[in-house]
């Protein structure tokens, strides 16, 4: 079982794009989009941007310049609750004989 899943608003907490204002530490950094647990790394929605170049393969697909999230270690991403408007580290609890994640400092149940 991963704390971070695919679709979790997460927020930075190394690197360019974490929050360096108030006003930023109290919003997400963005959606998780895909999660690589054998890598220990995940792709956040608009973060870590970088360019991708690519030659052209003929008149229906022309070459170019795009810019695509790269991957982002999963210890750089806490997970963000909306409610709090504040980012938690994320465990896990035995419930009603199932493992459950739940934010350590509110200890609110996250599923």
């Amino acid at each position: 079982m991963q704390k971070i899943r695919k679709g979790d608003k997460v927020q930075l907490i190394r690197g360019a794009g974490r929050p360096q204002t108030k006003d930023e530490k109290s919003k997400p950094s963005g959606e998780v989009l895909i999660v690589h647990p054998d890598k220990g790394t995940c792709i956040v929605s608009g973060q870590n941007l970088v360019w991708k170049h690519k030659k052209g393969t003929g008149p229906d697909n022309p070459g170019g310049r795009t810019q695509l999230e790269a991957e982002v270690q999963l210890s750089n991403v806490l997970y963000f609750d909306e409610e709090l408007g504040r980012a938690e580290k994320v465990g896990f609890k035995e419930m009603n004989g199932r493992r459950v994640r739940y934010l350590k400092k509110s200890g609110k149940v996250i599923g």
